[in-house]
């Protein structure tokens, strides 16, 4: 598109070209665009009448549009200037009401500490007043109100677990330790009694006959469960036995250890110290002893103490399995005291080995 400057120029090229005799219509030409330019000026001009309305129309509108986006843009800068004075005012209340939800929150842990710290105090006044009775039900239950299931909120050392106070942990495993060692007593003493009762442990002698009465099996079993549900604070699952540096063992539950535990008199007696039957040389005579063990008690176990364990919520629990462990466990802390000493001399670690192959061996066939 051309410029004014440029149709110009064309123009006078065309009216005058190169013949000097058409400069007169320079004149001619000047006086058109004067009066061209005085009829464009008074187009423009509001005040001429003849001027164009629309022309008029356009311009006073626009001049309105104007003062009303001036008036529109001082409304929004008073309105923004009022929004933020009120998002302040919200903003400190805001604050306000933040700090106060923290306060909030510190009571309400507070109050749920000095709840936690009573429940403490009552539930070991309550087991101070019943340990001596004969409910034991009732004495069990009120040490799992205060160490049941870790994660449980129905037990104090679970509710701890949401609740930041060391010190009042430590008081409650504290105390839950302590009542712990003194239930475990109570309810082992009477568990080994009646172990006593029943004539327990079997060693297959033809004038040891296992018979209990259904009254001791009873009671027997319902200890037993008992002793599955008392759990020391912390994680005894995780407290592994150490034998040697390169050997450990998962540990035994306390009924296990109770039932092993004449088992365990036995071997010491025989396969420890300066006694004829505890030679380096004959692995085999303790490694017969476990086997003979296992095989005529582990059906008693697991027949008897399944459902202890089970009605004490170990449902993937096997009492059986875990009791003839704890018999292999006695020739492996024997083997561990003696495995440096045997090692020295090339024909009794080679025998132990055979041995120990075929114990494994007897094992799986004897206690399937």
């Amino acid at each position: 598109m051309k410029t004014p400057e440029e149709r110009i120029i064309e123009r006078i090229n065309k009216e005058i070209g190169s013949d000097i005799k058409n400069l007169h219509k320079s004149e001619y030409l000047v006086r058109e665009y004067e009066e061209s330019l005085r009829d464009i000026r008074a187009q423009l001009s509001l005040e001429d009448p003849s001027v164009s309305s629309v022309i008029k129309t356009t311009l006073t509108d626009a001049e309105n549009v104007s003062d009303k986006l001036e008036r529109q843009i001082e409304k929004v800068d008073k309105f923004t200037e009022s929004l933020s004075e009120k998002l302040d005012f919200r903003t400190s209340i805001v604050t306000g009401i933040g700090d106060n939800l923290a306060k909030i929150r510190d009571l309400e842990h507070l109050i749920e500490y000095f709840k936690i710290l009573r429940d403490i105090q009552d539930i070991s006044q309550e087991l101070k007043a019943s340990v001596g009775g004969r409910d034991e039900a009732k004495i069990v239950g009120f040490y799992l109100a205060l160490c049941g299931e870790k994660e449980s909120c129905n037990s104090v050392i679970g509710r701890l677990q949401h609740v930041e106070a060391p010190h009042l942990k430590t008081f409650a495993n504290q105390t839950a330790s302590y009542w712990h060692d003194i239930l475990l007593e109570k309810f082992s003493k009477d568990f080994e009694s009646l172990l006593k009762t029943i004539r327990w442990p079997y060693l297959g002698h033809a004038s040891e006959v296992l018979n209990p009465s259904k009254d001791s099996m009873n009671k027997l079993t319902i200890l037993a469960e008992y002793l599955f549900l008392i759990k020391p604070p912390g994680d005894p699952s995780s407290e592994h036995i150490v034998l040697s540096p390169g050997v450990t063992c998962p540990p035994i539950s306390h009924p296990t250890q109770l039932l092993i535990k004449p088992f365990r008199q036995r071997f010491q007696f025989h396969f420890t110290g300066n006694k004829q039957t505890n030679r380096l040389d004959k692995p085999e005579w303790y490694f017969t002893q476990i086997i003979n063990w296992a095989k005529d008690n582990h059906i008693f176990v697991g027949e008897n103490f399944q459902v202890s364990a089970s009605r004490a919520g170990l449902a993937d629990f096997n009492v059986r399995l875990e009791f003839v462990r704890g018999l292999v466990q006695l020739a492996m802390e024997k083997l561990c005291e003696e495995i440096e000493q045997i090692a020295q001399d090339e024909h009794l670690f080679a025998h132990l080995l055979d041995e120990v192959l075929s114990f494994e061996q007897d094992l799986k066939e004897s206690l399937k």
